[in-house]
């Protein structure tokens, strides 16, 4: 006899989007924040070129948006970080 177990993944609510995981794929764009990336593709905290690459994503069918500021490099503080992303996360990126 085989054992099932039913399992209703979490909703997530969010700025007027209702996200059900498991019932589609959900697309997400990232934006790279960093100015000292080691991939070199960083927007070094240029605030009009992340909102409008993130209003683009958007519009070209992402779910979600991933501004991010996180660095790899040794030495970097948690506060550098935050004040990467945060501008961007609070102004204008989010419409809905």
């Amino acid at each position: 006899m085989a054992l099932t177990r039913s399992y209703r993944a979490p909703v997530l609510e969010l700025r007027g989007r209702r996200f059900e995981w498991g019932t589609k794929t959900y697309v997400m764009a990232i934006i790279n924040e960093t100015p000292d990336s080691f991939s070199g593709d960083g927007i070094a905290g240029d605030l009009a070129t992340t909102v409008a690459l993130a209003r683009r994503f958007e519009a070209e069918g992402a779910d979600i948006v991933d501004i991010g500021g996180e660095s790899t490099r040794p030495g970097v503080s948690g506060r550098t970080h935050r004040g990467r992303s945060a501008p961007a996360s609070g102004r204008g990126c989010a419409r809905r």
